[in-house]
């Protein structure tokens, strides 16, 4: 284990310091590039990285990079920050960084129905602000123990699927993308595509990924479909 988990420490250096050349380059006399083009280029060696961690190490990763990784690979479209940006500059948006400690009812003089707690990013006191509605946009839930949806319940209830260790997504073998059942077996029948296999392969919301894995369990399927029919002829 920890020899794999050097061999991805090893391999996360290279791969970073590849991705890391086009911004350096101003240092070195060349023209440089945007930090935004970082994310694409380090997407190309994730799985191989990820792969290579202990849990622990993909924890403690998963806790403090995530949270920036979502930020700067899933971005809105340019029509949609155009709108966003318009809004702010008119005043009818303000952009406050911190954590949501709490949800009270607002104040029955006021007309907004719901009073906020918010803690500011770097300290100091909570902030209370009324709303009519309070929506989160946070994005999907990865974490299985979470999910408050029948399916998901019922796979766990049974031991048809296991939360991963990581904190998100479930048990897969990344070889066949099929769930790894409560007592380690591989299912033949049960598999996942996208969000479930975030602890598995780091980045698999995307997309890309999505399409990638979808396409990869349909030639699979389709393979033991055949090898099937072959031996019922």
């Amino acid at each position: 284990m920890a020899r794999h988990a050097a061999g991805g420490r090893a391999a996360a250096r290279c791969a970073l310091g590849a991705a890391l050349d086009p911004v350096r380059a101003p240092g070195r006399g060349g023209g440089g590039g945007d930090w935004q083009s970082l994310p694409p280029l380090f997407r190309q060696h994730a799985a191989a990285i990820w792969a290579g961690l202990a849990n622990r190490e993909r924890t403690r990763l998963a806790r403090r990079l995530l949270p920036y990784w979502n930020l700067a690979m899933h971005r809105g479209a340019p029509s949609s920050y155009a709108f966003f940006a318009r809004a702010q500059a008119e005043g009818r948006l303000r952009h406050l960084a911190g954590t949501v400690t709490g949800i009270e009812p607002g104040d029955a003089g006021l007309r907004a129905g719901l009073r906020a707690v918010l803690r500011p990013k770097g300290g100091g006191a909570p902030l209370h602000l009324d709303a009519d509605r309070v929506v989160s946009s946070l994005g999907f839930e990865f974490d299985w123990t979470r999910i408050d949806d029948p399916l998901v319940r019922n796979l766990l209830r049974r031991g048809h699927a296991v939360p991963h260790p990581v904190g998100v997504g479930v048990r897969a073998d990344p070889a066949t993308l099929a769930l790894v059942d409560s007592e380690g077996r591989i299912s033949d029948t049960l598999f996942a595509v996208g969000h479930p296999l975030r602890g598995e392969l780091f980045e698999a919301s995307s997309l890309k990924e999505q399409i990638d894995q979808a396409t990869r369990l349909a030639v699979l399927l389709a393979h033991r479909a055949e090898a099937a029919a072959r031996q019922v002829a």
